[in-house]
């Protein structure tokens, strides 16, 4: 085959023009990093990363280099992000890279950027475009704003040495692009199936000391990592950035060398992320190191819950060394689209779980074949020849939708895709025929007809045309004849065949022996203690001093008549102290406003409350459903109660039956404590008494048992000790109830009292399961588990480890406010995708949506 000098020339014109910038845009690391709509073969480098960034001008045919407005560019120390490519012309508009890879197979990682910042002075508020990789689609940008800049990562691996991006409009405004950044990546990270890529949902330094984005020179990799804040933290005191060994992920030193933890007496950590794809499959990537050296009496070892299932543990971070964990086959959202990720210490752990980092990636499914290498090579080549323009670029046959102008192909969805048809009629092309057309390997027809090509037609096309080939060309006294006859003598109008793809535990005990007293006792006292409201005694002056006179006195008749003799009963319980109820007065205690004292019919009279007890509100058989705001309020009016017992009257008093049918409410669902029944005073002599102090240790006094089966205080029981935390046990007990409204005592063979079962959920790791089904979600999350967390301090084995009531009054407060602040936590939507919330101490929420 004879080759021409004229035709060589122009191929090694164009090469020597577009062969070294392609060198010159990429480093000695391989990165191909190009900052859009530049002035044409300009570059300049970065100051902070020290990288060197390149024009877009040979990476593209189409587009119109724009600059931001002068506003946004002084909102936005990113130089990459003050210019942009637009592409106001054409359907697809495409990037070409071609990264210096020793061979196809490589990973690299994929960032394009985006910045509106009102370039064309519309101010648009919306704009809606697709990006893909190769054949794929990656993900559909959307731009809300001027000044926020979005960001767009996935790892991938070409199937050939080209590697396509493109943006597509979709008549929802037209596409632009500021940044694309190419990056190899160690063939042994990030890996997923073949098919298939990663695509970035969240990277995150998750107690960053400097609040500072960490990327090149810090990451070897260039990656990007937020910064969160997050309290408390532990660092080494370390600056070498060799003093913590790394593993092939290659973490920067400035994101290992910090770690957040709990809080000393915290048992978990929890990160809430929500709003995702449920029907997406995701693969977290969590960095570990032990940054304190710890003593022979410590340990760290925690498990690791994703949604209720053990996804790792037990694990041992190692003393400055990099350990990651990741998620293979990956992990499923519940049907809400949530993960509820649980660090849990085991029991044999001195130290709360830590976290260095974390990354959450979304997979990608890339079943969509590409043409040919062979074939994409040799269309390319004649596109370059020829300096065709048309709407060639990214994948000459793929996606259907975008198939190249004058182009067939033949689509089979197990091998990729074959040019079979090529129509360059009338295109204006001159000179020889390129030989390259030849290397189309199945190509059935091709119409060159109505140019002005010279010389002899390539020996290799004459010889497929006697072999079937259906070849259209001008004959003329400057060119070759086809020796088959054929040339000229075709039809140049023909029918196509196109074929479409379609790509498609101590507690149990304890409760048990107080459950069985309980029962005991009750049956002893059956006789002894009356209906809510009358009880017989044998000195009525015991609980009828002279000061009662100043209370209106009741015959038993009007009582009866009343209460329409006794027909709805608000509560049960014993009949109570007189001289104790006459010295309390608070809000929310139940107000004595009457009294009876007939022989045996003794009676004491409340104020009447409408909306009836606790329990009977959070009974499945209950019409009117508790909100998580009436929840919240009932607790803090119980606790204000609570609390002014045992720091507001002198002597102190501890009530000994705190339970949620002692709770009752008036028309307005205020909350007042009643029954004083098993009230017990504390002497202001002696020695003993309440500490009130939010630290301070209690001194009990020795009392027999009394309460109710499963509100009762372990610690109580088994030493006959009580003191004031003895009611914040029950406290808890009844906060539990509250939020979960299941009752204390379950008939179930496993986990029957409510504090086995909330302790066995949390171990889980499922904490959706825990609360109300019936509030169906409408609570800050905030709020839910910072009362979850209250309830749990309370029912603390120890009475040491309980907080006071002033304490939990305190922080029940604190619980509304959060859900007053806007019900915002992670239930809504406005949370942008790196929102980060911390919940109490111990829990941590995440909250994406696109980015």
């Amino acid at each position: 085959m004879v080759i021409s000098k004229h035709f060589l020339v122009s191929i090694l014109q164009v090469t020597l023009v577009v062969l070294p910038f392609l060198i010159q845009a990429q480093d000695s690391s391989g990165f191909i990093s190009i900052d859009c709509g530049i002035s044409d073969v300009s570059s300049y480098t970065d100051e902070t990363t020290g990288i060197t960034y390149f024009s877009d001008a040979n990476f593209t045919e189409t587009g119109e280099n724009r600059g931001i407005s002068p506003a946004y560019k002084e909102q936005n120390n990113q130089q990459q992000l003050w210019n942009l490519r637009s592409f106001p012309e054409g359907s697809r508009n495409c990037y070409t890279l071609k990264p210096l890879a020793e061979e196809n197979g490589t990973r690299y990682l994929v960032r394009a950027g985006f910045l509106y910042g009102n370039y064309d002075n519309k101010g648009r508020l919306v704009l809606e475009f697709d990006l893909y990789i190769g054949v794929e689609l990656w993900a559909t940008v959307v731009i809300e704003d001027s000044e926020t800049p979005i960001n767009k990562e996935i790892t991938y691996v070409p199937s050939s040495d080209r590697i396509h991006i493109c943006l597509v409009n979709t008549g929802n405004g037209i596409p632009f692009i500021s940044l694309l950044e190419l990056r190899p990546l160690q063939d042994d990270i990030y890996a997923s199936e073949s098919g298939t890529s990663l695509e970035l949902s969240g990277r995150y330094d998750v107690s960053s000391e400097t609040d500072e984005t960490m990327r090149y020179k810090d990451d070897m990799y260039s990656r990007v990592w937020s910064p969160l804040v997050w309290k408390p933290v532990i660092t080494t005191s370390s600056s070498n950035e060799n003093s913590i060994s790394n593993n092939s992920y290659q973490i920067p030193f400035t994101v290992m060398n910090t770690a957040y933890t709990g809080n000393k007496t915290t048992r978990y950590l929890y990160i809430n992320w929500k709003k995702l794809n449920s029907s997406a499959t995701y693969f977290f990537y969590m960095h570990f190191a032990e940054l304190e050296k710890l003593q022979a009496n410590q340990s760290r070892e925690f498990n690791i819950y994703i949604n209720g299932a053990v996804w790792y543990g037990p694990f041992v971070p190692r003393y400055l060394s990099a350990f990651t964990i990741y998620s293979d086959p990956g992990s499923k959202t519940d049907s809400e689209g949530t993960f509820n990720i649980w660090l849990n210490s085991t029991d044999d752990s001195t130290l709360p779980p830590l976290i260095n980092a974390l990354e959450m990636y979304v997979l990608r499914e890339f079943s969509q074949q590409t043409t040919s290498q062979a074939d994409a090579e040799a269309i390319s080549d004649v596109k370059l020849v020829y300096g065709l323009k048309r709407n060639w670029q990214g994948d000459p046959c793929a996606p259907e939708t975008y198939l190249w102008d004058g182009l067939n192909c033949s689509y089979n969805a197990n091998s990729p895709h074959r040019i079979v048809s090529l129509n360059l009629s009338s295109s204006g092309l001159k000179g020889e025929v390129a030989p390259s057309i030849a290397s189309l390997k199945m190509l059935k027809i091709l119409n060159l007809k109505g140019n002005n090509f010279t010389g002899p037609v390539p020996d290799a096309l004459t010889k497929r045309a006697e072999n079937g080939l259906l070849l259209s060309i001008d004959t003329s006294p400057s060119s070759t004849p086809c020796t088959s006859g054929s040339c000229g003598k075709k039809k140049t109008n023909f029918v196509v065949p196109l074929v479409a793809s379609l790509g498609g535990v101590l507690f149990l005990i304890l409760t048990l022996l107080a459950v069985l007293w309980a029962l005991n006792r009750k049956k002893q006292q059956k006789t002894k203690d009356s209906r809510v409201d009358t009880v017989n005694v044998e000195s009525n002056e015991e609980y009828f001093p002279s000061f009662v006179s100043k209370k209106q006195e009741l015959t038993y008749p009007e009582i009866q008549r009343i209460t329409n003799n006794f027909e709805r009963v608000l509560g049960e319980g014993g009949f109570g102290k007189l001289k104790l109820l006459l010295r309390v007065h608070h809000k929310n205690l139940t107000t004595l406003i009457g009294y009876c004292n007939e022989a045996s019919n003794i009676a004491l009279v409340y104020e009447y409350m409408a909306m009836g007890n606790l329990r009977s509100h959070l009974s499945g058989s209950s019409k009117n459903i508790l909100s998580w705001e009436d929840r919240l309020r009932i607790a803090i009016d119980t606790a204000q109660g609570l609390e002014y017992l045992h720091n507001g009257c002198k002597p102190q008093i501890v009530h000994r039956d705190v339970k949620s049918t002692n709770i009752l409410l008036n028309e307005r669902m205020q909350a007042k404590l009643g029954d004083f029944g098993l009230a017990k005073f504390f002497p202001t002599e002696g020695g003993n008494y309440i500490a009130s102090g939010a630290t301070s240790t209690p001194v009990g006094i020795t009392a027999s048992i009394a309460g109710t089966p499963g509100y009762i205080d372990p610690e109580y029981y088994i030493s006959n000790s009580l003191n004031e935390k003895s009611d914040v046990y029950s406290f808890g007990v009844m906060l539990l109830e509250i939020i979960t409204a299941r009752p204390v005592l379950a008939k179930t063979q496993q986990n029957n009292h409510v504090i086995e079962w909330v302790s066995s959920m949390l171990g889980k790791g499922d904490i959706k399961n825990i609360l109300d089904p019936r509030l169906e979600g409408d609570f800050s999350i905030n709020s839910a588990w910072k009362l979850i967390e209250i309830s749990m301090a309370c029912v603390s084995r120890t009475s040491t480890s309980r907080p006071t009531m002033s304490r939990v009054t305190i922080e029940l407060k604190e619980c509304l406010a959060t859900e007053l602040s806007g019900k915002d936590g992670h239930s809504v939507a406005e949370y942008s995708k790196d929102s980060v919330e911390m919940v109490a101490n111990n829990f941590l929420s995440l909250s994406p949506r696109a980015r």
